[in-house]
């Protein structure tokens, strides 16, 4: 898990330990359009900001991803359809990331209608070692976070494979689709700590290309909610597999998945429309599929801990290319599916805690009451003050960030830390030679002001001469 995380940060959120804040951003956003400048500008080792909800103007991208995007959960919202295959938000490259966004879609359940292909974050084509990590992905038709291309060999590297960590996807429920987490052509990644719910698949994953060996990946520490979706969008409501690797052909002579590890997760029983599996595998796996220390709520024959792992079950199951029914032997290992050490049933939760006294909480409030310039000549020092203010009723700290405007983009020049009790005040100064005239625009917190620059006035010296004395 990443630093600081535990089992209570699975589905990320409030609480989740941020790796990053707007103080470490090198380009702070606001907008669509600064948000499109920046992803194209930013270099692999830089992060952008996203300071504000944003809505996208149309159905085009927002650009391809080779740095860092953050946010403090702010939303990015794409309202517009999109008619091409797994058509995303923004693409990613390589070694990308992505960071406490919060992706909204333009719905959620639909037909099969090729006007409804929205998904949230989608990879260049074979680009690896990206992580999408503690973000809320929701209401998009066709999927969540899609991986298409990659290599078999690093299905268990972390460095090179592909990641969605600490995230809660949900509401993505197109007929035929509706993919959490997609695999497509050897795509290869790890799903960890993530929080799945209202999907009609949660992971979704392939293996029937002659040319590849499949889709690969590994899923730990998540929780899996009810897999459903409406038939065509508007008809019957249908469970389906919450877990999925497909072929395309019959059971036993198609290609479905290389590396498939699905371990330390909960499930729930999937079955509030039909008593749909929580885990399907449809065809032969290439390598192996390893399913062991999950635990689900699905009972056999009303009671709990009883299905025999070695043969077919509602739980964890083989089946045919299309849901249909498994034409092979009724033995999992056969197959290269080895179930080992699951927990059916019900399961002993802990007790809750007892209730703790009320504490009464001071707590801080730290603003920027004021900033302040004035105008100096080229060659000259100028001097940005921003006056801080803990207005609240408890000691607290918080990074204060000077910046200037570069258009409507937000560059942070300097980040000072200030430790304030109740009441006190403190000044932040940001000091620098000034090098071009013109009048330029500084932010701090909600603040502005605006330095004008002036070209240096000429010196003109006077000698009077006396002719008397000449």
């Amino acid at each position: 898990m990443p630093d600081g995380a535990t089992a209570e940060h699975i589905g990320g959120g409030v609480g989740y330990p941020a790796r990053f804040r707007a103080s470490d951003a090198h380009i702070i956003v606001e907008t669509a359009s600064d948000l499109s400048k920046a992803i194209a500008e930013a270099k692999y080792d830089q992060l952008i900001w996203q300071a504000r909800d944003i809505t996208c103007p149309s159905a085009t991208a927002l650009g391809t991803l080779k740095a860092r995007l953050a946010s403090d959960h702010k939303t990015l919202k794409q309202p517009h359809t999109a008619s091409t295959y797994m058509y995303p938000v923004i693409w990613l490259a390589g070694g990308s990331s992505v960071h406490g966004i919060t992706a909204r879609g333009p719905g959620s359940l639909c037909g099969t209608s090729d006007d409804f292909c929205n998904c949230a974050f989608r990879n260049v084509t074979g680009a690896q070692g990206i992580e999408v990590e503690d973000c809320d992905i929701g209401f998009f038709w066709q999927g969540g976070v899609f991986w298409y291309g990659g290599h078999p060999a690093v299905w268990n590297d972390d460095a090179k494979r592909n990641k969605v960590r600490f995230c809660n996807i949900h509401d993505i429920q197109r007929h035929g689709f509706g993919y959490g987490v997609g695999h497509e052509s050897s795509a290869c990644s790890l799903i960890e700590g993530v929080k799945f719910d209202r999907c009609r698949h949660f992971i979704e994953a392939a293996g029937s290309l002659p040319s590849s060996t499949g889709d690969s990946y590994e899923a730990r520490e998540c929780i899996f909610g009810e897999a459903w979706y409406r038939y065509y969008g508007n008809g019957a409501y249908h469970n389906n597999h919450q877990v999925d690797c497909h072929g395309g052909g019959a059971g036993t002579a198609t290609l479905a998945g290389n590396h498939i590890w699905i371990h330390h997760n909960d499930f729930a029983a999937n079955d509030i429309y039909d008593d749909a599996p929580n885990v399907s595998i449809r065809g032969i796996i290439h390598s192996e599929c390893r399913i062991f220390a999950n635990r689900t709520r699905k009972l056999h024959g009303g009671k709990s801990g009883v299905f025999d792992e070695t043969s077919l079950n509602s739980a964890f199951t083989l089946r045919g290319s299309n849901g249909g029914a498994w034409n092979g032997e009724n033995n999992l290992a056969k197959y290269k599916m080895f179930v080992t050490g699951n927990q059916y049933g019900e399961w002993e939760t802990a007790p809750p805690d007892e209730p703790e006294p009320p504490i009464v909480v001071n707590t801080p409030d730290i603003r920027v009451t004021d900033l302040e310039t004035s105008p100096v000549a080229v060659g000259e020092t100028y001097t940005i003050t921003a006056t801080v203010q803990n207005v609240g009723d408890g000691p607290g700290s918080a990074d204060i960030v000077i910046g200037y405007f570069s258009g409507s983009t937000k560059r942070p020049l300097l980040t000072q830390l200030v430790e304030l009790e109740a009441g006190e005040s403190a000044v932040v100064t940001r000091q620098a030679t000034a090098t071009t005239a013109g009048v330029w625009t500084f932010y701090c917190g909600d603040k502005t002001t605006v330095l004008t620059v002036e070209l240096p006035s000429l010196t003109v010296t006077t000698e009077v001469i006396d002719w008397r004395t000449a």
